[in-house]
């Protein structure tokens, strides 16, 4: 080291131990498993680091692998899940990256996400019970089942 006003110190021998990295730890210990329509991705951040979690899967019509829009987790217990693929048989990938940047290797597991189907709006109906919330705002009940997240929608009355 050298002072401000040049003057030089004698060397000085550090001996480093560096551990793994946050992000390679979690990475390590994720597990992967079938979901409906995808993959559950579940583990332990016992440090609740702030970590972004990469899904790949590869997508046979382009023959590559494609991501998902990462998860960023801060808590201790992740568990999530990435949706939208039918029930074939589909190489899943998972890798974290923590907020410098840093990434661990990928883990691949292939999978064979549980069917899944969007169940028929169209058969289902309205039934009052006393107890129901009164519907505010002048919405109505079946706007919820219209399989549209754009108004009109349908909230319940706040208690006072």
């Amino acid at each position: 080291m050298v002072s401000r006003a040049e003057v030089k110190s004698e060397p000085v021998k550090v001996k480093v131990n560096p551990l793994t990295p946050k992000f390679q730890l979690v990475n390590s210990q994720l597990q992967l498993s079938p979901d409906f329509g995808g993959v559950n991705i579940s583990g332990i951040n016992t440090y609740r680091a702030p970590l972004s979690m990469h899904v790949v899967y590869f997508n046979p019509a382009t023959n590559k692998y494609e991501e998902k829009d990462p998860v960023n987790v801060s808590t201790q217990t992740i568990n999530f899940s990435v949706r939208g693929f039918g029930a074939t048989s589909t190489r899943f990938g998972i890798y974290t990256t923590d907020q410098f940047g840093n990434k661990s290797d990928t883990l691949f597991k292939t999978l064979t996400p549980l069917f899944e189907t969007a169940l028929d709006y169209t058969k289902y109906y309205e039934y009052k019970l006393p107890s129901d919330a009164p519907i505010g705002y002048g919405w109505e009940l079946r706007y919820f089942f219209d399989g549209k997240i754009t108004d009109p929608g349908w909230h319940t009355l706040t208690a006072p």
